[in-house]
């Protein structure tokens, strides 16, 4: 047994000798792929990703009040049996925030602008104007304001579901500004940025004709 033990151990002590780069440079890549499935396993993903985008700070509240109002409208686009918004909230006031602050919420908002996940836009009037100037939105059909560019969402039983929600967390009586829903222009057809551009504009036009 002495002997059995002895020779494994020093096979163990050359293997390590001789391979203990590759063996270390192994285990610290499977680490890394293992990481990488728990985390894709475990961060949720959305049906729709929503740009929240005015001179207002949101508060958090607000901004789960309006996932909470989309979702009435939406499909469960992933089919893992419920609909789900993430509210991507980009807002500044240039009046009171702070410069830093400014600066990183802008950042934000051009680097998700880099992204094909974001077709959605809720925005005030100031926002829209700016980034109307930016060519950033297209025409959808139904809609008169802003040359087709813009539903206003006050008007629509999104602004019901709103409220109800604000109510029941004790928070009815907020003073919501006009509010305009728009869609992106789309990119080049048959890319995955077209097909959520696509289920963007499916939804607002779902919030449209519920009215």
């Amino acid at each position: 047994m002495a002997f059995k033990q002895t020779k494994c151990f020093k096979w163990l002590d050359n293997f390590w000798y001789h391979y203990k780069v590759h063996t270390l440079v192994g285990l610290f890549l499977a680490f890394v792929v293992i990481f990488s499935a728990v985390q894709l396993l475990t961060v949720q993903s959305y049906d729709y990703y929503v740009i929240l985008y005015s001179t207002d700070t949101t508060s958090t509240d607000l901004s789960q009040g309006m996932a909470y109002a989309l979702e009435q409208y939406g499909e469960d686009l992933d089919s893992d049996g419920e609909v789900t918004v993430q509210i991507l909230n980009m807002s500044y006031n240039p009046s009171s925030d702070s410069q830093s602050f400014q600066i990183a919420q802008s950042g934000a908002l051009n680097g998700e602008l880099q992204n094909d996940r974001c077709y959605l836009f809720i925005t005030d009037d100031y926002r829209f104007e700016e980034l109307d100037k930016r060519g950033l939105f297209a025409a959808q059909p139904g809609l008169d304001d802003h040359d087709g560019k813009g539903l206003q969402l006050n008007d629509t039983q999104f602004m019901t579901a709103l409220s109800d929600y604000l109510q029941s967390i004790g928070l009815s009586g907020r003073n919501i500004p006009t509010l305009w829903m728009s869609c992106r222009v789309p990119p080049e057809q048959n890319t995955t940025g077209y097909t959520h551009y696509q289920q963007a504009a499916n939804l607002l036009q779902q919030i449209r004709r519920q009215g």
